[in-house]
């Protein structure tokens, strides 16, 4: 449950992991 917001919105998984925040669009 850390990537797993591919088809969903970023909810809790950025609450734990505050590195996946920033990642729309994800970068390279």
């Amino acid at each position: 449950m850390v990537e797993d917001f591919t088809s969903n919105p970023p909810t809790t998984t950025t609450t734990t992991s505050p590195h996946a925040v920033p990642r729309y669009p994800p970068e390279p």
